[in-house]
């Protein structure tokens, strides 16, 4: 391809950017870029506008919304390969069918959940050493939407409309930076935030129901039962691997919420928003494959050589992440926070291998998902309750914490590389 490119550059590239692989994932990495500058502008924000304590606070419920939104994106991931199954069929009529009833339920499923974490809030905040408890309040306000939320993107994910997704992620980004962002200028805390994070939850689902628009369809009498069922059989394995990844990615923000000082947990929260710059670019590689992927499993293609591209992009990025923050730690952490958290610098470039770890293991996990292969999951949820057990037990400085980390989704990923391998060698596998 090198030597290709040097005959013929622009002949190689259009070739080059024509490729779903190539052209998919440079349309959501820039949406997701952008996306990241607005969502890091907020962490910015509230890192220099709130106490150390307080941004841990937020930060803690952010990955505490994480956790419970395991069945939602779970729901959601299930939705994206329904969708994306569909679309290949062009049954638009299902499609719209299945999104109106999708709705009604995640709102109900939001409004229980509301209620649960509202009579639960002393409960939570005694665990969390959170004591505001109107925080909790607003947070159960946002973390109800969760879903309601989803679905639109899901949609347009499933339906390979990359452009319309990357714009709807940094619209929605955009909006939870402005809302949240002027009512903490405005003299308010973290539970206003939550509040901002609701309104520009709403705003956003009006309007990617805009975008979809044009891909609804009239229907009659079309029965949504069997897709129910299919939605529902791919849900099972998927809410393990949501646990899974979710767990990997957020338990230990809240142990050492529980376990640290809140200025230990606030300096944490920090040095976990740098690292997690990783997540926005080199995670979205996954983002693309995994409908293209689940398309591929309907139209019986070969699974391995439709990987390859993805994981050429995807080992790339994660490289070249990694070895940015290994090299400029201190630069970074004065960009975003200033000399407030200075003290994280030192463990910013083992969190920042930790980071790409877990993008790693996440693309792998998608790509099993996509694929119908539901045995990864088992090393995403021995990775995390071993990662549980050794925080509880070993946390005598965050570097222990950051080391814990490395380990564990080191051991991961070497399991995931040695599966793959292993159905490589034994087509039955497949």
């Amino acid at each position: 391809m090198f030597k290709a490119f040097l005959e013929n550059p622009r002949v190689t590239l259009k070739k080059t950017l024509s490729n779903n692989a190539v052209s998919g994932t440079l349309v959501v990495t820039l949406g997701s870029f952008i996306g990241s500058i607005f969502s890091y502008l907020l962490q910015i924000i509230l890192g220099r506008q709130l106490s150390i304590e307080d941004f841990g606070t937020f930060n803690t419920l952010l990955s505490f919304s994480m956790i419970l939104g395991v069945f939602s994106g779970a729901l959601s991931t299930s939705v994206i390969k329904k969708v994306s199954s569909l679309c290949a069929k062009s049954k638009f009529d299902v499609m719209t069918k299945l999104f109106l009833h999708l709705n009604v339920f995640s709102l109900s499923l939001g409004a229980l959940l509301f209620a649960v974490l509202f009579f639960a809030r002393e409960n939570i905040a005694n665990f969390l050493n959170i004591s505001d408890i109107n925080a909790i309040i607003s947070f159960a306000a946002f973390i109800s939407l969760t879903l309601f939320s989803m679905l639109p993107a899901s949609y347009l994910q499933g339906l390979l409309r990359f452009k319309a997704f990357a714009f709807y992620n940094v619209l929605s980004l955009f909006l939870r930076l402005l809302i949240p962002s002027a009512l903490v200028f405005m003299g308010y805390s973290v539970s206003a935030v939550f509040l901002g994070m609701v309104s520009s939850s709403l705003i956003s689902v009006i309007l990617a129901l805009l975008l979809l628009k044009k891909n609804f369809d009239n229907f009659h009498e079309v029965c949504l039962s069997g897709h129910f069922k299919s939605v529902l059989f791919f849900l099972g394995p998927l809410i393990f691997m949501r646990v899974g990844l979710t767990f990997l990615n957020n338990a230990d923000i809240i142990l050492v919420k529980h376990l640290f000082s809140g200025v230990d947990a606030g300096l944490y929260s920090g040095l976990v928003t740098i690292g997690k710059v990783l997540l926005f670019g080199a995670g979205s590689v996954a983002t693309v494959m995994f409908p293209q992927i689940s398309a591929a499993v309907a139209s019986g293609k070969d699974l391995r050589k439709e990987l390859k591209g993805f994981l050429m992009v995807q080992v790339f990025l994660v490289f070249t992440g990694v070895l940015v923050f290994s090299l400029f730690p201190r630069l970074l952490t004065l960009i975003m926070f200033g000399e407030k958290y200075l003290s994280a610098v030192s463990y910013v470039p083992r969190f920042a291998l930790f980071v790409g770890f877990y993008v790693l293991i996440n693309f792998f996990v998608m790509f099993f998902m996509a694929a119908e292969k539901y045995v990864a999951t088992v090393f995403l949820l021995l990775g995390v309750f071993l990662q549980a057990v050794l925080i509880w037990f070993f946390h005598d400085s965050i570097l222990q914490v950051v080391n814990i980390n490395v380990l564990v989704t080191g051991l991961v990923l070497l399991g995931l590389i040695l599966y793959y391998k292993l159905m490589n060698f034994k087509k039955d596998l497949f």
